[in-house]
Order: structure tokens, then C-alpha cells, then sequence
């Protein structure tokens, strides 16, 4: 399956692809990944591995002075 033009990074094109771990959407120019669970309505990103959350997870790290 190819999504045309929708990657959040630099607006390629993403690809479906499954590893060992699961299946997951990678952009074909610049190579970002997002997890994909499948569900009965169809492919979904995970909340896990998102953008949002990995962003939550920086912004609780301290930053050393």
C-alpha cells in the first residue's frame, strides 16, 4: 500500500512495511517510520512511537545547567 505525498517530514510518499516486530509506514526520501497496529476499520498509527508522545516524553527530561 503507498500513501502519496503524506509524510509529516518532508511530504514523500510512505510505503507499508512489516518487520519482526509488527508492520509499520516508512517514507520512502527521507526514511521516517510510524508503527501501525491493524484494526477492524483498518491501519492506524500506535500512540506509542507517535510524534506527540515521544515530544511529551522529551519535555519531562531535565535539562542539565
Amino acid at each position: 500500500m503507498i500513501w502519496l505525498k503524506e509524510c509529516p517530514k518532508c511530504q514523500g510518499d510512505l510505503i507499508l512495511d512489516q518487520d519482526s516486530y509488527g508492520k509499520f509506514k516508512t517514507c520512502v526520501q527521507c526514511g521516517y517510520l510510524r508503527d501501525v497496529v491493524e484494526t477492524a476499520a483498518g491501519l492506524t498509527p500506535t500512540a506509542i512511537g507517535s510524534d506527540a508522545a515521544m515530544l511529551a516524553q522529551l519535555a519531562a527530561i531535565p535539562i542539565a545547567a
